[in-house]
């Protein structure tokens, strides 16, 4: 009778155990379902996640916006020098054609030529008469050649500038979308697009915007240089000497970085 007791009162201990909130076994069980997530990840991989996705969507919205803001001043800056230098280049373009109105005056002097020989040799023809048709071809001439190609060349560059700056807006839009809700998908899919971006050297093609941008000015100053000179050569010393301070500021302040970090220009 004593052992029966005994073994029913250990029985009675063990399911008291099971039952009790304090139990190893259950323990054991509310321990699992913290390390387990329903994602079938543990605690620290879902911290872990959790921690890369929130500093990688601070770091890409911050990225993303100065981007955008850069690509705004240029795309404004784009237009508004393109609106410019279409106005010299409707003027310019002309001078590699042959003047209409010059054509006509020729015209008339000759004219007026051989109206003064007719009346010369009173009607009898025995003076040479001058032909109506033009003894030359025209040809433009040197300085022409030189601002048209220089001015369609910053136009080139600028319009070049601005449609490229559209395009990465767009690819910027396209990195910040459709990212799914999943912590370990969405890390997964953020690595795998900033890792593109870098592959395709999109912060590369970013930076060589300004620089076309302006190499497309600096094209323009020099086509108006060569215009100046050919109208007045005063006025040409007046524009070359100010292109040649600007040209060597920018030299200089994209040079200094080279020699001295602490030095604040960072030009592209």
């Amino acid at each position: 009778m004593t052992s029966a007791s005994q073994l029913n009162t250990k029985k009675n201990r063990r399911r008291y155990e099971r039952r009790s909130p304090g139990s190893s076994s259950e323990k054991l069980d509310a321990g699992e379902s913290l390390d387990e997530c329903p994602h079938g990840l543990r605690s620290d991989n879902v911290k872990l996640f959790s921690k890369y996705v929130e500093e990688a969507t601070e770091h890409d919205n911050v990225m993303v916006k100065d981007w955008n803001d850069a690509l705004d001043v240029l795309i404004i800056m784009a237009g508004l020098f393109s609106a410019v230098l279409t106005s010299f280049v409707v003027q310019s373009y002309q001078l590699l054609q042959d003047d209409p109105q010059q054509a006509t005056n020729d015209l008339l002097v000759i004219l007026i030529q051989r109206l003064d020989a007719f009346q010369m040799t009173n009607g009898s023809g025995t003076a040479p008469v001058p032909s109506l048709q033009s003894s030359q071809s025209f040809t433009p001439p040197i300085f022409s050649w030189l601002v048209n190609m220089l001015w369609f060349s910053s136009l080139m560059c600028s319009l070049v500038a601005a449609s490229i700056a559209m395009l990465v807006k767009q690819w910027l839009q396209a990195y910040t979308l459709d990212r799914p809700g999943r912590l370990e998908a969405h890390a997964h899919q953020r690595q795998f697009r900033y890792a593109g971006l870098l592959a395709w050297k999109v912060p590369e093609i970013l930076s060589t915007l300004p620089v076309l941008l302006q190499f497309g000015f600096s094209l323009f100053f020099v086509g108006l240089v060569i215009l100046t000179w050919s109208i007045n050569e005063a006025i040409g010393y007046v524009m070359m000497v100010c292109t040649i301070l600007l040209l060597g500021f920018y030299t200089i302040t994209t040079l200094a970085p080279l020699f001295d970090v602490s030095c604040p220009f960072k030009t592209p």
